[in-house]
């Protein structure tokens, strides 16, 4: 289970702390800057990586089952409902199950996106339900196509 972007203070670490250890039997890794999250005292199956360049990190979500997008959406709603998070069109371009917390983008994505509650238990059995069924949740190319930049400019006339 991957997550790849900055680790700032819109991102739910406790959340994904908590995932971790329900989910134990799962390897969970985290990509990207750390501004400040606190991440001791991590569970065994919970690693970050630290920064990567940004060319390896296709490398990285071909090896993953599943994404996860865990916005911090209860301390920060109005904040999280202007972001356009460019990673979960990413994750959808990878063709990765992804399971995201609540919020105005990541419902737009289903069933490419699974999206629950900011609460541990839901987000755990929603990453394991899409890594039960993960072919539900991968986008078919057709559809990642309108992902690309030059479609979407395209669209704009």
């Amino acid at each position: 289970v991957i997550f790849v972007g900055a680790l700032a203070n819109w991102i739910d670490i406790e959340l994904v702390r908590k995932v971790a250890e329900l989910c134990n039997d799962l390897a969970f890794y985290l990509i990207g800057p750390n501004h400040n999250q606190p991440l001791k005292h991590l569970p065994d199956n919970l690693i970050y990586l630290g920064s990567r360049p940004y060319e390896e990190i296709p490398a990285y979500l071909q090896h993953a089952n599943a994404a996860i997008a865990p916005f911090d959406v209860n301390a920060q709603p109005e904040f999280i409902e202007t972001i356009d998070a460019i990673k979960l069109y990413e994750y959808t371009a990878a063709r990765l199950p992804t399971v995201a917390t609540r919020w105005g983008q990541s419902c737009r994505l289903f069933p490419y996106v699974v999206t629950v509650e900011q609460q541990p238990a839901a987000f755990a059995d929603a990453l394991r339900a899409v890594l039960e069924q993960p072919h539900q949740h991968q986008a078919p190319e057709e559809y990642i196509q309108t992902l690309d930049w030059s479609a979407r400019l395209a669209a704009l006339g």
